[in-house]
């Protein structure tokens, strides 16, 4: 990136790099830099500058393009722009491959999404394939200690855990069935129970419950080497 080079600059000259290319103006206003067409490359904000960066990789039309974090350090209006583009590319048939540690983006967005932990692939699909793979939480309160040990005879008790306050005890279940879970408690004239709510996974909860067991499995095997 040359640094004395205005925004129009740059993106002129990178476009000179292809046979084929963008219209210069269009991209700058894609990219949001409208403003700042005339500005110095070196003189823009850290965000303005990762947008410059997206508009001299776009401009050349190319097949694939590939985007380390692009979003970070966006504000919002910039990153709902952002992810606009990103959608208007795929549309007209780019393939657009990028990182992100922003889970709710990822969702958002992709239409495949693939988690690594520890330079290792450990989940790979679509992000709502991915998550109805993963289990749901079902909630529920009762109002009595029997009433608790009853559902956790009826229900797999490993996956059970609660709390309990002044209103009664609050229970929550993982499970990737919570309407046949939800049947079961509902039939039962022990439990009775309150309050259900069925809390569905999000691709963050697959993330994190992806990396809390890759290091439980890492640190198993080193004990056991």
């Amino acid at each position: 990136m040359f640094g004395y080079l205005s925004v129009r600059e740059t993106v002129r000259l990178y476009a000179s790099f292809h046979s084929e290319y963008r219209d210069v103006a269009e991209v700058i206003v894609d990219v949001g830099l409208a403003e700042q067409s005339e500005v110095r490359a070196r003189d823009l904000s850290g965000g303005q500058l990762r947008r410059l960066l997206l508009a001299v990789a776009i401009v050349g039309m190319p097949e694939i393009v590939i985007l380390d974090e692009p979003s970070a350090g966006l504000d919002p209006e910039a990153k709902r722009h952002l992810l606009d583009l990103i959608r208007s590319l795929a549309r007209d048939g780019t393939t657009v491959i990028f990182s992100t540690h922003d889970m709710a983006e990822a969702a958002q967005i992709c239409d495949r999404v693939v988690i690594v932990v520890a330079g290792k692939v450990r989940a790979d699909g679509a992000p709502a394939d991915l998550i109805t793979g993963g289990r749901s939480t079902l909630t529920f309160d009762v109002v009595t200690e029997e009433a608790l040990t009853r559902a956790r005879s009826v229900l797999s008790a490993d996956a059970v855990t609660w709390s309990q306050d002044a209103r009664g005890i609050h229970v929550s279940y993982a499970t990737a069935d919570p309407d046949a879970a939800l049947e079961v408690l509902t039939r039962d004239s022990q439990i009775r129970g309150r309050s259900y709510r069925v809390v569905s996974p999000t691709l963050e909860d697959l993330y994190l419950s992806i990396v809390r067991g890759a290091r439980e499995t890492d640190g198993r095997r080193d004990a056991d080497a």
